[in-house]
Order: structure tokens, then sequence, then C-alpha cells
């Protein structure tokens, strides 16, 4: 009895330390810490790489995976593939001052895989909100590098559109700022 109760117990706190809007798209979660940094994301980085050694980036087209419930199953994949273009394109935008953004792996070279898991318009009561899954892996030996979960809000605002373009936009170049910084603090 004492024996199922902990395994019981072990389970909660699992449950308890992945991101409530994991779609499952990465895998495993439990090496996933909450940021000290940015509220609402929890991140990974492979202890032995050297980023130093990486100077390119290809930046894959944003894949869907929303996270069972999301109020984003509502808009449609119209709206969704939409959302994920402009995603992709704020990403590369974002990142291309500072870093090579190019087409094809090779040596020095990362490839970050970006999937939106969760969209939620704004309405009286709710937030707005847009969450990613994304990882960063070697195009060579397909090691993973980097793994994150994020989610950004902003609030209801009387007359605003549900899902606001400026917010959108603000929030995917806020996710290519935060790559950068990631990589010029390992440099």
């Amino acid at each position: 009895m004492r024996r199922a109760a902990l395994v019981l117990l072990l389970a909660v706190a699992a449950c308890k330390s992945r991101p409530p809007y994991a779609s499952g798209y990465l895998g495993d979660y439990s090496q996933l810490k909450p940021s000290t940094r940015y509220a609402n994301q929890w991140g990974w980085q492979r202890p032995d790489a050297d980023f130093a050694d990486y100077d390119r980036l290809v930046i894959d087209t944003v894949l869907i995976n929303l996270v069972k419930g999301s109020p984003g199953e509502a808009l449609g994949q119209d709206a969704l593939r939409d959302i994920a273009k402009s995603l992709h394109g704020g990403l590369v935008a974002s990142i291309e001052p500072y870093y090579d953004v190019v087409s094809l792996g090779g040596a020095h070279t990362m490839r970050l895989q970006v999937v939106l898991t969760d969209v939620t318009p704004a309405q009286p009561g709710r937030d707005a909100g847009i969450a990613i899954e994304a990882e960063a892996v070697d195009t060579v030996t397909g090691q993973r590098l980097v793994a994150a979960v994020s989610r950004l809000e902003w609030p209801y605002e009387e007359g605003a559109p549900a899902l606001d373009p400026k917010r959108m936009e603000a929030s995917y170049a806020e996710w290519g700022r935060r790559v950068v910084h990631f990589l010029d603090l390992h440099r």
C-alpha cells in the first residue's frame, strides 16, 4: 500500500512539472525547467553543447499541433496556417539581422523547429495568448541542443480584435529576440 501511494505521489509530481500547454510534440518534458528569466516558459539545453560553434540557423516552417481543448481549434485550419506562416516570418525577420538564416543544414548550423500549440482569442474575462514548443537540433548529428515551451499573453481590451495582429506580431518578434539573446549569451 505504501509503495502504491509513493508511485501515485511521484506520478502527480511529474504531471505538475510538465508545462500546462504541452502538446506532446517534444515527447519528453521531464528535463524542462521553469525559466528564471521569462514567465510562462520552460526550457532545457544540452549541457555539453558549445553554442559558439553555431553561426547559422535553418528555421523550419512552423507546424501546428494544438493542445487538446485549445480555443484555437475554433479558428479553422486556414486561420491557423496564416498564424503559423506569420510566426515563421516574424522569427526569421527578428533573427536574421544577427545570425545567418539559411535553407540547408551543414557544419556550424542548427535547425530551429517551432510548433504552434495554442492560440487563445481574447474575449471578456479571458486574456489572449499564443503558445509554442520549440527545439533546436544540430543539422549534422541530429542531436537536440535546446528545447522550450513558451506562452505569451496579453489582456483583453474592449474594442480590440480577438487576435490583435500587432500583438501577435510582437509575440513572434519577442520569441525571435529570445533566440538571439540565448545564442548571444552562450557564445
